[in-house]
């Protein structure tokens, strides 16, 4: 068993503590997306669907940890460790949903609010997806120029795993790396359109703003990240270059979590 499996499973780890925590992040009049009266937290039910929504995680947690434990196959761990997320919050919604509140019947607009939207545009969020597509596109068209393997999990000394160079390899490799990033653009854009205003105008409603586009930029930004090892699976640059690419998203995603932990 090799560090970088043992880190992963590490990662995987305090991610799913992440999850665990979500629920207690939002306001206390809101329980997963849910406007619920404030107490309700504390009753049978809402512990009922908490513990629920936690067992969900953590099953997925474990599943994710014994995928790459046992297969080596760190997309399909991220992959399920993601599905049972949204698994758990779409089902905790549901349940949730019967013990609703009516919210106030006053409704707030501030007129002069600028436009809010994708950080870049649309196309900023979507070019990954293009990229992906180019190269799948280019691999099709130059099938002989691929080598005999290519390699699908790296290390701090370049590539340790391949597989055979075939078409259910190379497309499925890429549309897996595709539905990451169209997850992503997903939750940008629900975050966009349908994530709860608390403030209506002044510094309250700019600071919401602000930490909004941050969450989407991190999004998009991470888009860009997931396209590279479909590029190195290609076209298989040097064990330094990948290095790199790993140091830059930490680094990255560590400078966001700085970033929100403060706007928040």
């Amino acid at each position: 068993m090799s560090g970088d499996t043992i880190l992963l499973a590490v990662v995987l780890m305090l991610i799913g503590g992440l999850f665990h925590m979500v629920p207690r992040l939002t306001r206390p009049d809101l329980f997963f997306a849910v406007t619920i009266a404030p107490e309700f937290r504390r009753a049978s039910g809402g512990q009922r669907i908490l513990r629920r929504y936690h067992a969900i995680v953590w099953s997925a947690t474990l599943a994710a940890i014994l995928i790459e434990l046992a297969a080596g196959m760190p997309l399909a761990a991220v992959l399920v460790l993601g599905g049972g997320f949204l698994w758990a919050l779409v089902s905790a919604h549901g349940r949730a949903l019967a013990y609703a509140v009516l919210p106030s019947p006053i409704l707030e607009v501030d007129l002069a609010a600028p436009r809010e939207g994708l950080p870049g545009g649309p196309m900023v969020a979507v070019l990954p997806l293009l990229f992906l597509g180019g190269l799948g596109l280019w691999a099709g068209l130059h099938w002989n120029r691929l080598p005999q393997r290519l390699p699908v999990h790296w290390g701090l000394h370049g590539a340790d795993r391949w597989v055979a160079t075939t078409p259910a390899s190379v497309f499925g490799s890429l549309a897996v790396y595709a539905s990451m990033c169209l997850l992503l653009i997903g939750v940008a854009w629900g975050l966009l359109q349908w994530s709860r205003r608390i403030s209506t105008a002044g510094e309250g409603a700019a600071a919401e703003r602000g930490f909004r586009r941050r969450i989407m930029q991190l999004l998009i930004v991470t888009e860009y990240f997931l396209a590279c090892p479909a590029w190195f699976m290609v076209f298989q640059p040097s064990a330094a270059a990948v290095n790199v690419w790993g140091l830059a998203l930490t680094a990255v995603i560590a400078a966001f979590a700085v970033s929100l932990l403060r706007g928040g």
